[in-house]
């Protein structure tokens, strides 16, 4: 066996993830050495190239009852997933130039989604909805909408490196900042989460639309069946389908309560029904009667994008 054979290891080892990514992809001992011979560029610097079409940066799946443990109890927020057809803008000077540009940005790559836009419920259609928009016809209502996530070039500057945060303020203008930071409150000054509630609820009665995937469960004050008993939170039932249907009802503007009592309008069961009886004969003691449903509702109300007849799921 001669020195040559243990090229690759040796550059494995320096170099272990991309000489490896881009060896399976190549198996071109040479070009992996050629193209990676600087330990500072790693291979989303080489593969991210103007007018050359390069794998996009995926996110990793998540288990949705992770979520809080992984970010350690700490505010997150949630962002809505865009499903459309993804599509990279490419710009070089005035070639694919768009009226967005600012006059300084010469040479940039946007990296985003190509989605259509419905006017009139204000909402995306998404690929769950069985629609696809490279099949849209011309004379459709809905209206063909990019809608960037991430810059990954700016002046030859490339940022698929970089954190999210740090290519967030590439070029940034600090005393617009400034002047952005100093009409925010100091941590002190914030309100409670309870004086919030009154004004938040205000600006969704005034812009939001009943119909909207945002807003379709925001007069809906939900008990979900994760309790073996009811109205006995030390019963939680844990690793259940109803946990990610909370996050759900949440997202479309729902109330989630843990204690069953009067105001309430839904409950919502999944495939053991075995409380069912219970929670008919705990209703009667009510003057406002809830309604138990099916947890079927909120799915396919989720997943079409429109509140669904109730009847068809009642219990």
């Amino acid at each position: 066996m001669d020195a040559g054979d243990f090229a690759p290891i040796a550059y494995f080892v320096l170099k272990p993830r991309d000489a490896v990514e881009l060896h399976n992809v190549t198996t071109d001992l040479e070009k992996v050495c050629r193209q990676l011979h600087d330990p500072l560029v790693g291979l989303s610097d080489i593969s991210i190239t103007l007018f050359s079409a390069f794998k996009p940066m995926l996110a990793a799946m998540a288990d949705v009852e992770r979520v809080e443990k992984d970010m350690k109890q700490q505010s997150f927020y949630i962002e809505t997933k865009l499903d459309g057809e993804r599509m990279q803008m490419h710009k070089d000077g005035k070639v694919y130039r768009a009226g967005t540009f600012r006059a300084d940005v010469q040479v940039c790559i946007l990296d985003g989604e190509m989605m259509a836009y419905n006017p009139t419920t204000q909402t995306f259609m998404q690929k769950g909805v069985k629609f696809d928009i490279k099949r849209m016809v011309e004379d459709s209502d809905l209206k063909t909408c990019y809608c960037v996530f991430d810059v990954l070039i700016v002046n030859n500057k490339k940022l698929g490196r970089e954190t999210l945060r740090k290519s967030y303020f590439v070029d940034t203008n600090l005393d617009q900042l400034k002047e952005v930071f100093l009409g925010m409150k100091k941590p002190s000054e914030q309100q409670t989460p309870e004086e919030l509630a009154p004004v938040i609820a205000d600006l969704e009665y005034r812009y939001s639309r009943d119909c909207s995937p945002l807003s379709m469960f925001r007069h809906c004050t939900v008990y979900l069946d994760l309790y073996a008993v009811i109205n006995d939170l030390s019963s939680k039932m844990e690793a259940v389908r109803l946990g990610v249907t909370a996050l759900e009802l949440r997202f479309g503007g729902a109330t989630i309560v843990s204690y069953l009592d009067e105001g309430m309008s839904h409950v919502i069961i999944w495939e053991d029904q075995t409380r069912v009886a219970d929670f008919k004969i705990f209703r009667r003691t009510l003057k406002k009667k809830f309604k138990i449903l099916r947890e079927l509702w909120v799915t396919d109300s989720v997943d079409k994008c429109e509140l669904q007849k109730e009847k068809q799921y009642l219990l």
